[in-house]
């Protein structure tokens, strides 16, 4: 059975959200290569950007679909690679909903917030040397 229109709109805007903040974030986490022009006005945006895909992704698994890890969306959206994951693919029953969202939010946010200048889109530290302090086990 295929998906409902709506099923299919919550996909591509899932898809689209997790595009934009895996361009933005892989720009943070490697040191390769050089920045887009806009690369100031995505950190600017950056909060905006990460709550638009928390948000997308809730609505995701609400609708009991299986949500996918930033890696994913990192390889997709900054790193130009088709998509691994198979979108739309319901959770199977008693599978528990995993956010990868708020497991950003738990661990990794706070890193970037301390550094990046968000108000005046500008990275406080040299592009490739974020660590995770709060991450168990390291990163």
């Amino acid at each position: 059975m295929g998906l409902s229109r709506f099923e299919e709109r919550l996909v591509k805007h899932y898809l689209a959200a997790g595009e934009i903040f895996g361009n933005v974030i892989s720009y943070i986490y490697s040191a390769k290569g050089s920045v887009p022009d806009d690369f100031e006005e995505m950190l600017k945006n950056f909060e905006k950007i990460f709550k638009r895909w928390a948000r997308w992704e809730r609505k995701y698994i609400k609708e009991g679909f299986k949500a996918y890890d930033l890696d994913l969306f990192i390889e997709y959206g900054g790193l130009n690679n088709p998509f691994r994951g198979h979108l739309g693919e319901k959770r199977k029953e008693n599978e528990e909903p995993v956010s990868h969202a708020e497991t950003y939010k738990k661990y990794f946010l706070d890193a970037v917030r301390n550094c990046v200048d968000f108000s005046n889109g500008l990275l406080k530290i040299p592009r490739g040397s974020l660590t995770f302090p709060n991450m168990p086990g390291g990163l």
